[in-house]
């Protein structure tokens, strides 16, 4: 990992890939840790209570997803060219479907929080890709995404214990929990080799070839961006060799450094493309952020190589070196598996992360940090240091598993290199109704988004600025 380094022209910390960027001591604006609404549970005790009502709504909603899936997959049957020599077909049943998605489930509904398993509900969705484009449904990912993972995200309920100081320092140096988000790598890539193979096997309609990209975009996003951010944050080279592997093949290799040394430094500031703005719907957020991040990280490479006497086309270019790596990958793709799957490599990549922009459009809607009196060294306005304030948070349940607890984000900013399990819940931080499935169905629509959260941005702004007339 390289040392600090300094954007030109933006406020500065310590680097927030490898250090905090806030002291122990102080969460926020009068936020001390004495005075934290900090929920931590006892230990071996299950953080997950749920129901009877909750238990049987989730059994119930699995069973009418496998009844659609195989009553669907029955109709498509009997006209379909797939279903004649389905890859699957041999070992389907009626419970495959309710097998697939029920296991891990369990594990997610009854599992201890010292548990790794409930974190590989992940893969359920690259099996479920498979199982279901094998049998001719290629719309699956697209209603997992914006019908039952919003309702089941529901249903499940939210969770906002904390595991206690000694689970903390037991669950850090647990394997475990790496292993799942480093298998995450060769995972991919094996489900990208399968879906570049599966479009030339099949005789695809275009309405069912863009479902299916969407399908794998799906997946190599909304869990391998998600994935490569958790492995990139870390010192391990071998972790973030395999992050750089994700972003490579979903063509966001710049990611990688603008996140790290530009959006972890500017995060909630004007000087962040990363960072929405009040009244910003995502549709206007989408060029900016794409645009703005790509220009920071070239500008970031560029200051990098410099302080090393380096030309920006040297071969130490990181950015280049990723750019490259995608290039080879559609140069691949183009040779091996012909235009589709070019396109399909191009289109999943699209899909990725433009997913990946939604949830940053999401995360810090509206959120800003107050300016102090200094200058950076260029003469530029500085703010306060990022703490717990500056991000929108979420307890849901079911999509902490599947994210990795992304939605804990406020800690994630506050301390960058902490590993996803030990990733804490304050109440202090700004809480979103729901967890990003429901909240990234409603940034797709504007005036449903702005009547949800304008409101809360305006109170939670309001509160802060009370605060600080008492400091």
């Amino acid at each position: 990992m390289p040392k600090q380094k300094k954007a030109p022209g933006k406020p500065t910390s310590p680097n927030p890939a490898t250090e905090p960027t806030n002291k122990e001591e102080t969460y926020g604006l009068n936020v001390k840790k004495s005075e934290l609404t900090f929920v931590p549970s006892k230990p071996g005790e299950l953080p997950v209570r749920t129901s009877l009502v909750e238990k049987a709504s989730v059994v119930i909603m699995f069973m009418v997803m496998n009844l659609f899936l195989e009553r669907v997959g029955l109709i498509v049957g009997k006209n379909d060219t797939i279903v004649g020599d389905r890859l699957f077909e041999k070992i389907h049943t009626p419970y495959t479907g309710a097998l697939l998605l029920a296991l891990p489930m369990s594990a997610v509904l009854f599992g201890d929080k010292t548990w790794a398993i409930p974190y590989s509900v992940a893969y359920v969705l690259p099996a479920l890709t498979w199982w279901t484009c094998s049998q001719g449904i290629f719309y699956t990912c697209f209603l997992i995404l914006f019908v039952f993972i919003p309702t089941l995200e529901i249903i499940c309920g939210s969770d906002g214990t904390n595991p206690t100081q000694e689970e903390q320092d037991s669950l850090k140096n647990q394997d475990r929990f790496k292993y799942i988000t480093m298998f995450w790598a060769p995972t991919q890539v094996i489900f990208l080799i399968w879906s570049l193979w599966f479009i030339n096997k099949w005789d695809l309609g275009i309405i069912e070839f863009a479902f299916f990209i969407f399908s794998v975009g799906f997946n190599t996003g909304v869990l391998g961006i998600n994935i490569a951010h958790e492995l990139i944050h870390k010192n391990n080279k071998l972790e973030q060799f395999l992050g750089k592997v994700l972003l490579v093949t979903v063509c966001y290799g710049h990611f990688f450094i603008e996140h790290i040394w530009g959006h972890h430094r500017n995060v909630s500031t004007p000087y962040d493309p990363a960072s929405s703005k009040y009244g910003e719907t995502f549709y206007e957020f989408y060029p900016r952020t794409m645009y703005g991040s790509f220009r920071s990280a070239i500008e970031i490479e560029e200051k990098e190589l410099h302080k090393k006497g380096l030309s920006f086309w040297s071969v130490d270019n990181r950015l280049l070196q990723l750019i490259i790596g995608s290039i080879l990958c559609m140069i691949g793709s183009f040779v091996f598996f012909g235009p589709k799957g070019l396109i399909l490599f191009v289109g999943q990549s699209f899909v990725a992360f433009s997913l990946l922009e939604i949830i940053n459009y999401i995360e810090h809607y509206g959120l800003q940090r107050r300016t102090t009196p200094n200058k950076t060294k260029e003469g530029n306005q500085a703010y306060e240091q990022v703490n717990i304030l500056h991000s929108w948070n979420a307890d849901a349940r079911l999509t902490n598993y599947f994210l990795f607890k992304l939605q804990r984000h406020s800690d994630h900013h506050a301390y960058a290199s902490r590993r996803y399990q030990i990733l804490r819940s304050f109440p202090e931080s700004p809480q979103m109704p729901t967890g990003y499935a429901g909240m990234l169905v409603m940034a797709l629509i504007p005036p449903l988004w702005f009547k949800i959260m304008n409101p809360r941005v305006r109170k939670f702004q309001d509160t802060l600025s009370k605060q600080a007339l008492t400091e």
